[in-house]
């Protein structure tokens, strides 16, 4: 009898094995270069911008801060303990900064009524090219954080799609030479749209605990 609990033991232990710490940072940061290269090589067909201006530089600066404020909720919310103060604080400092730029951006951009947006030349390119490649990038990335255990799954479900929608929109932005804020507000809105409601729709099951 003896014998026989002992080997009860260790099968249960055997079975219940400490799962390693999910380090969300590392992998985090890992996984957005990888994606992110991918998307520049996806982008190369089509070329990059060969005019920088001040509204240009400022339109893929604030992109790329929307993005890190995203990720930087992605790495708050990947825990199942509360944030911290401190925490917070550096996640609304971040979307300060990132309102900053959009408002410089904003001050400088090229004067473009909604109308004249839609009908830009590019705009269904746009869309098109962010969404799609974004899909793409929201399921990479879904699978790269399955391992996540979110205090706030709702929250880790949305801004997940996000991180990756405005990850592939900076990238785009490299390419785009339409500086306006009525095309930002309407091709890149729209097509970081879709990578969100796809993402936010195929991640029901994920994240369950």
């Amino acid at each position: 009898m003896p014998h026989h609990t002992e080997e009860l033991i260790e099968k249960l232990v055997a079975s219940h094995q400490a799962i390693r710490p999910f380090a969300i940072n590392t992998i985090l940061s890992l996984a957005i270069v990888v994606l992110a290269v991918a998307a520049l090589l996806l982008l190369l067909p089509f070329g990059f911008r060969d005019d920088w201006s001040n509204a240009g530089q400022l339109k893929s600066l604030a992109l790329a801060c929307l993005t890190l404020t995203s990720l930087l909720a992605i790495s708050i919310f990947s825990s199942p303990a509360k944030a911290s103060n401190r925490q917070k604080v550096v996640l609304a400092s971040s979307v300060l900064v990132t309102l900053g730029l959009f408002v410089l951006f904003a001050d400088v951009a090229v004067a473009l009524t909604l109308q004249q947006a839609w009908q830009n030349p590019s705009f269904w390119a746009c869309v098109a090219w962010v969404s799609m490649v974004g899909v793409g990038v929201v399921l990479l990335l879904q699978r790269i954080l399955h391992r996540a255990r979110p205090a706030q799954r709702p929250l880790f479900r949305l801004f997940v799609p996000l991180a990756a929608a405005l990850l592939v929109a900076t990238i785009y932005s490299l390419h785009c030479p339409v500086d306006a804020l009525a095309y930002l507000l309407t091709a890149y809105l729209l097509g970081s749209s879709v990578v969100v409601v796809v993402g936010f729709t195929l991640s029901q099951r994920l994240w369950r605990w």
